[in-house]
């Protein structure tokens, strides 16, 4: 007869040829039938334990543990989740990328230069050194990544302090064309925000571009221009939500508003005593002379709220 201990006590089972050790979850009553059998068909497996190896049974809790379980291709689906990207994030790496750009044209100029100066010199010579020093030091300098081969290249050709060559065909505008047009395009972007007027959206912009290529005797329309401009020109313009505060500011700051503005507060000074008009003998900046002792007494408190000994207050806005 088992005693409380051993009941309450998992038997640990092993699959003979495998080394692994597992425990087995059945109850003592299970556990004790299967010890009777098997010593009651000792005999029948002794004659066959040569090669037979016996497997326990796998428990409950590993099988379920084994079904549940996702696939690791599965899981890495799930955790790639995409998501779309906004116009800000866009515009930023559309700029990071021009700045890249500039800043390997500029590191493969200089380079091309040095490596130039460095052929010229004897051999033999102090100063004279091998592509790779020359370009290991200008990308340290400029922290890029350019290749010996294709400086060595650029100076085999000829091409010193140029520009590297862009990839794919080659455009229908010539360089000087296109970089008018991109200050047109980002000028005409700052006036309208300067103006405090509504901006042209993605429907005009194309249509006004058209227009300006137009008038210049290429009378083919480009449908993808405006997306090139706007791309290149991404370092040069910030992409963000408008200020409705100062948008109404820009709005409302026209010459009649502002006129009738500094007219009014001329009229209230000299109503309230401050002053009087100034005369070409008072030599006075402005239009209004003020008596002695008066400008101290004028406080501005416009969009403020708080009290004079300024004990409590918060900021305007």
């Amino acid at each position: 007869m088992p005693t409380a201990d051993t009941v309450s006590r998992p038997v640990s089972q092993v699959n003979v040829g495998s080394g692994d050790t597992v425990t087995s979850t059945l109850s003592s009553a299970e556990q004790t039938g299967e010890l009777s059998d098997l010593s009651g068909n000792s005999n029948n497996s002794n004659s066959n334990n040569t090669t037979a190896s016996r497997v326990s049974a796998t428990p409950r809790r590993l099988e379920e543990e084994k079904i549940g379980k996702r696939p690791a291709d599965e899981e890495e689906t799930v955790s790639s989740k995409k998501s779309r990207r906004s116009s800000k994030e866009v515009q930023r790496l559309q700029a990071n990328f021009i700045m890249q750009t500039k800043n390997e044209s500029s590191a493969m100029k200089l380079a091309a230069s040095r490596i130039a100066k460095s052929n010229e010199l004897p051999k033999g010579h102090k100063d004279k050194r091998s592509i790779n020093t020359v370009v290991k030091e200008v990308n340290s300098i400029y922290n890029s990544n350019i290749s010996p081969k294709t400086a060595g290249t650029y100076v085999q050709k000829g091409r010193i302090n140029t520009s590297p060559l862009k990839r794919g065909p080659v455009g229908s505008f010539q360089k000087p064309i296109l970089d008018s047009l991109r200050w047109a395009y980002v000028s005409f972007m700052q006036l309208e925000q300067a103006e405090g007027l509504t901006q042209s959206s993605l429907k005009d912009m194309p249509k006004r571009v058209n227009a300006c290529v137009n008038h210049g005797w290429h009378s083919k329309q480009y449908p993808d221009l405006t997306k090139k401009l706007r791309n290149q020109t991404a370092h040069l313009l910030t992409v963000g939500k408008s200020n409705v505060q100062e948008h109404r500011r820009l709005q409302w700051t026209t010459h009649q508003n502002i006129d009738l503005w500094f007219s009014t507060w001329k009229e209230m000074l000299i109503d309230l005593g401050f002053g009087r008009e100034a005369l070409v003998s008072d030599s006075v900046d402005g239009e209004i002379f003020f008596f002695p002792n008066q400008t101290s007494r004028i406080i501005n408190v416009d969009e403020t709220d708080g009290l004079l000994d300024n004990t409590s207050g918060n900021k305007g806005g």
